[in-house]
């Protein structure tokens, strides 16, 4: 009975892990709708004549952003929380570590990697809502690059550590 209790107890654990996992899956997919809401918004708000531009923009924010972020924005994430001196097991987040590769035991690195992911793709979208029109698409796309990769994912750094050490 005992072998028992104590099999149900570790399976258990396994499956809050697993619903916990599983609700983070069903945001990230609930925010590729978000997106898919800035970019109506956006062409709704164009003049007719900037439409596909601005679909445009907010197509390539997602398509430019999800790649820069695998190669750089989570090792910025995970390399600069103290500063702009990295931190040495920041590593860990570098496209060719071993973490970044498919890993069964680990169930929450993919899930938080998509939803911050996610996060830097909607800063690039509500960057590309705020200059409509005003921007070129390739001065656009590199600056959603640097703002969605860079900037707002360093400020995502410093603010996690700040809030753990609390």
């Amino acid at each position: 009975m005992e072998q028992q209790i104590a099999e149900l107890t570790k399976s258990s654990g396994m499956l809050g892990t697993v619903d916990v996992e599983i609700f983070y899956w069903w945001c990230t997919a609930i925010m590729i709708c978000i997106h898919a809401g800035f970019l109506a918004y956006e062409m709704g708000a164009s003049r007719a004549k900037n439409v596909l531009a601005s679909g445009v923009k907010n197509i390539l924010a997602f398509a430019f952003i999800v790649p820069t972020f695998f190669f750089f924005g989570w090792w910025i994430y995970l390399a600069f929380p103290n500063g702009f001196i990295p931190v040495a097991d920041g590593n860990v987040g570098l496209p060719w570590a071993p973490e970044m590769g498919p890993n069964l035991q680990d169930n929450a690195t993919g899930v938080f990697w998509a939803a911050f992911v996610l996060f830097a793709a909607t800063t690039a979208s509500v960057f590309s809502g705020a200059v409509i029109e005003r921007i070129r698409v390739s001065a656009f796309v590199i600056l959603a690059i640097v703002l969605g990769s860079g900037a707002w994912i360093l400020a995502a750094s410093w603010g996690c550590i700040r809030t753990a050490g609390s």
